[in-house]
């Protein structure tokens, strides 16, 4: 009887862990009504722009992903103008990272907005940094949310080499949807070991000596643009709570969803979505390898001067933790880093509470410094 017992709460604790169906269906359902089409340049393009207030825009990641930013979007269009959009996928022709800034600079452009506060997730953010560098004046604030400075999906070079293989040969021919899906969605929801981020060495992530736990003296660090240093006892894979610089830093614990236990999206609803993509492997190679194959900004941050908020989860196998404290050491104003623990990828979505409170936090910094 006891056992029966124990078994059940362990079945009803890993229920709770993961988001249900009825939840999702119904948060994917909200964020497709919401799109209106609106002329942006040439293109008839799918459009959110709800709430009213300083605008905040979400860039584009892949269609039918846009579920990624859904519980943002809610919550943040109550008190903000919120914008986000749905790119044009191409089957036919390499679209990279300088093209889709210009696609964001054109979404701009049609609704007049001069000056915007931005947050992207994963690919997006590689959009966001690359807009960024091009047109500084015109990002208030980034939110750089599971992305680091440079992007290797390991094990490297194995497959960096098969990507240069599939976009040098025809493979979208005859490679299976579904096999290349079930591979980007193991990326997806696997864990990095805790603990592996140390094995990249300074030389591999592109900086000095020093860490996120630098004993560099703080007086050489402008306070306007000094980030959270990580205390020397943390434990890799503990929320690290963020103080922003001024008077309106997190003074209380942000908690996770079920005790600490963070909650993460089932691998079926997300593959559910990535069956939406018509003709995959054409949109991997077309839309997705140009952008991320030879992503790099490691030489490009000095220009990124606006306040830059981080956020990671400690085990993401695409964006190692090293990685993103890597970025927060050698950004000119990073102006908060956090780390959440385990999860998946599309962390903000299924830890949307936890992320929502910091993504306000930060905001609100922003409006006071200006």
């Amino acid at each position: 009887m006891h056992k029966m017992q124990t078994e059940d709460v362990i079945e009803n604790e890993q229920q709770d862990r993961f988001i249900d169906e009825a939840t999702f269906h119904g948060d994917v359902a909200s964020i497709e009504a919401l799109w209106q089409r609106a002329p942006i340049g040439d293109l008839d393009m799918p459009l959110i722009d709800i709430g009213q207030g300083e605008p905040l825009v979400f860039v584009s990641i892949l269609e039918h992903l846009e579920y990624v930013y859904a519980r943002q979007i809610s919550a943040l269009s109550a008190g903000r103008r919120v914008i986000t959009y749905r790119r044009q996928e191409s089957r036919t022709r390499f679209v990279g990272l300088a093209e889709r800034a210009e696609e964001l600079k054109r979404v701009l452009d049609s609704l007049e907005l001069q000056r915007a506060d931005f947050i992207g997730h994963g690919d997006g953010a590689m959009v966001l940094f690359e807009f960024a560098a091009r047109y500084p004046a015109r990002c208030r604030s980034l939110i750089i949310i599971a992305q680091g400075a440079d992007y290797q999906i390991a094990p490297h070079p194995f497959i960096w080499l098969l990507h240069e293989l599939f976009l040098r040969l025809p493979v979208e021919h005859f490679l299976p949807a579904w096999f290349l899906r079930r591979i980007v969605i193991n990326y997806i929801v696997s864990n990095r070991p805790v603990g592996a981020d140390n094995e990249l060495s300074p030389s591999k992530l592109g900086s000095s000596s020093e860490s996120c736990h630098s004993e560099r003296s703080e007086e050489s660090v402008p306070r306007e643009t000094r980030i959270l240093r990580c205390a020397q006892n943390d434990t890799i894979g503990a929320t690290r709570i963020t103080e922003f610089v001024g008077e309106n830093s997190l003074s209380a614990p942000v908690p996770h969803s079920h005790d600490g236990v963070p909650r993460m999206l089932p691998q079926h609803l997300i593959e559910e979505q990535f069956r939406k993509i018509a003709l995959w492997p054409f949109v991997y190679k077309f839309s997705v390898l140009p952008i991320i194959h030879n992503f790099d900004m490691r030489e490009r941050l000095a220009s990124l001067t606006m306040p830059v908020f981080l956020i990671n989860r400690a085990n993401d196998a695409l964006s190692p933790e090293a990685k993103t404290r890597w970025l927060a050491e050698n950004l000119p104003n990073c102006a908060g880093y956090h780390v959440i623990s385990g999860g998946e990828r599309f962390f903000m979505y299924a830890e949307s509470e936890l992320v929502n409170r910091l993504i306000e936090g930060f905001l609100i910094t922003v409006k006071e410094s200006k």
